[in-house]
């Protein structure tokens, strides 16, 4: 609110400056004796057709411009390079200040459509690689990205692909209703973030699941290790409707280029071990770490 009335007060300084300037102008425009100083109009001219509505700052050009043009009546020795008549001089300087104030509102109107554009250009590419419900990134540019980090992966490193899915989710969504999912989504995705570092790639790659890539992985337990820190990160219970619920995450790993060389293919098997490790928490079938293919 400060900065609105600071703004605001500095727009009508500036107005007040400007038309100030022209009766300024036009005393010093008589005194010269040289009505065609009237040209320097064209500086508070700019300003008023700036930060006030074109009809205004028409009407204040049309009206500088006469006033100056007649003002070269009261004049005797003018000494101009081409002496026109008073209302010739009126004419021209009338004509040309309300040019100027058409040509820098089509410069302002342009700039301004200009900007919008730009912002929904912007809008629009967000809103295609980011999810509309948590704000972290979407299935498709995550397998874009992931695509591009193997195109530029160094010898001798990984990448892995971690697939997580929440523990619990489902309970929650039909116990408490679609509104507590979405804010449990929104709250795990931060957590996710948050479990990560700022270089690595972080997904909602549909319903409860995340996709987090991350480069530059020496071996299969470095990989190991940041699942667990992210397992780690969900101990805590999350506070929804003034209720705690315990949600944990399951998280399965693919190495590139150990176990392929296609987003699709590392996505999958990453899917694959992270359900076996879902199932080996409930005692099914033993959880496995992630392995090179084959």
């Amino acid at each position: 609110m400060g900065d609105m009335n600071r703004t605001r007060s500095q727009r009508l300084a500036v107005i007040a400056a400007s038309y100030a300037s022209l009766p300024l102008l036009a005393w010093l425009a008589y005194m010269t004796v040289h009505v065609h100083i009237g040209a320097l109009a064209v500086i508070p001219i700019l300003f008023i057709s700036y930060y006030v509505r074109a009809p205004a700052a028409l009407l204040t050009a049309f009206v500088t411009g006469v006033a100056l043009g007649l003002l070269d009546q009261g004049a005797v020795n003018r000494g101009h390079l081409i002496d026109f008549p008073p209302v010739m001089d009126a004419l021209i300087l009338s004509t040309s200040l309300c040019v100027i104030v058409i040509v820098a509102n089509r410069l302002r109107e342009a700039a301004a459509a200009n900007q919008v554009l730009h912002g929904r250009l912007i809008k629009a590419r967000r809103d295609a690689e980011h999810d509309s419900l948590t704000g972290i990134f979407n299935r498709t540019y995550f397998l874009a990205r992931l695509d591009e980090a193997m195109s530029h992966a160094n010898a001798g490193s990984s990448i892995a692909v971690l697939f997580s899915d929440l523990d619990g989710f489902k309970q929650v969504n039909d116990t408490s209703g679609h509104l507590a999912g979405d804010q449990l989504l929104r709250l795990a995705a931060g957590r996710l973030v948050n479990a990560v570092r700022a270089v690595d790639t972080v997904a909602r790659l549909g319903g409860d699941e995340f996709g987090i890539l991350v480069e530059r992985v020496h071996d299969a337990d470095e990989a190991m290790q940041m699942s667990h820190n992210i397992e780690r990160a969900f101990i805590e219970p999350f506070h929804l409707q003034n209720r705690r619920y315990s949600v944990g995450i399951t998280v399965g790993i693919s190495l590139y280029p150990d176990d392929g060389n296609r987003p699709e293919t590392l996505l999958r098997i990453a899917d694959a071990r992270m359900y076996r490790a879902k199932h080996a928490k409930r005692g099914d079938v033993p959880a496995s770490r992630p392995t090179p293919a084959g």
